[in-house]
């Protein structure tokens, strides 16, 4: 019989357990759960600590485990080359794959890994390996067929939420640009900021709180300086505005308009305005890097009051 390697990152997981690190801790090391290192850990035959890394019962009895080894000498399938397709598992190929090539379901082939001892992989293991099989061109394949499935089916306003929270958490879209203006504003005493506020579906580059103020700075991308203001800017203008949320727009290219002092002055003397105008319209306004008022596009908004810069 082939001989079968053990899972992989056993003696990893070994090794870092009895430095004392958790379970949780040694899967963010690598492509696995934590379930998935206690399990191993156990297989391996490793002393579990007491306290919250104690395993939990397991499932799977002796009982059931005896019967899978034995099964039915009338009805058990037999598989042709189950040692190499084996071995090809633990090197990393798919579970459904070959039982595909084998010709019988994953559940059968899932019987003949826990004969032998071996712990099938978890989704997230899976994946990790799967993608790491791949090549750039297969992954980019892969990627574009699931935005394909996606695209034009209108996801739920919690979802989007949801989503946006999650960008605010994680600030992954933040841009050097506005971390250089929150610093600005900073220094000059102004509280009260949130950088990539979630507002409904979309985030603001920066969320003024008090009074309510949504600063977007534009063109500090590419696909903004190329193609001037994209056409989603007046939808998600409209949307602020509907939702009680005043909008100054300052445009930076790093050509003609850059983002000095001026337009911090002219935020703060906004806010200003604003805590002392109690008129309830929301504003929306456009400026330059530096402060000077730029022309302001038509927008049809039920709560919008449209001002130029003075």
């Amino acid at each position: 019989m082939t001989s079968v390697s053990k899972p992989p990152y056993v003696d990893d997981f070994i090794r870092l357990y009895e430095s004392g690190q958790s379970f949780q801790k040694i899967a963010s090391q690598f492509p696995v759960s934590w379930a998935t290192v206690r399990r191993r850990l156990i297989a391996a035959g490793v002393s579990i600590r007491n306290g919250k890394d104690a395993p939990r019962k397991l499932t799977v009895t002796p009982a059931f485990m005896d019967g899978v080894r034995r099964g039915s000498a009338k009805n058990r399938i037999q598989i042709p080359g189950i040692d190499g397709l084996i071995q090809r598992y633990t090197d990393g190929e798919s579970e459904q794959a070959l039982a595909r090539e084998a010709g019988v379901s994953r559940h059968t082939f899932r019987a003949r890994l826990l004969e032998r001892g071996i712990e099938p992989r978890g989704a997230s293991e899976a994946n990790a390996l799967r993608m790491q099989s791949m090549t750039k061109q297969e992954r980019s394949k892969l990627a574009k067929a699931a935005h394909d499935a996606l695209r034009g089916k209108k996801r739920p306003e919690s979802e989007l939420h949801q989503r946006a929270i999650a960008r605010q958490e994680t600030l992954q879209y933040q841009s050097p640009a506005e971390r250089v203006f929150i610093a600005m504003l900073e220094r000059a005493g102004v509280v009260g900021l949130t950088p990539q506020k979630a507002v409904g579906r979309y985030n603001v580059d920066i969320a003024v709180e008090e009074p309510r103020i949504a600063v977007e700075i534009e063109g500090h991308r590419r696909e903004t300086r190329l193609r001037n203001i994209p056409s989603g800017y007046n939808k998600r203008t409209k949307y602020l505005l509907n939702r009680g949320w005043h909008v100054l727009i300052i445009r930076v290219d790093g050509v003609r308009h850059f983002l000095t002092d001026g337009a911090r002055d002219y935020l703060i003397a906004l806010i200003d305005e604003l805590r002392s105008d109690k008129s309830g319209g929301c504003q929306y306004r456009v400026i330059s890097g530096n402060g000077d008022p730029m022309p302001i596009r038509s927008l049809k908004s039920n709560r919008r009051t449209a001002v130029e810069s003075p």
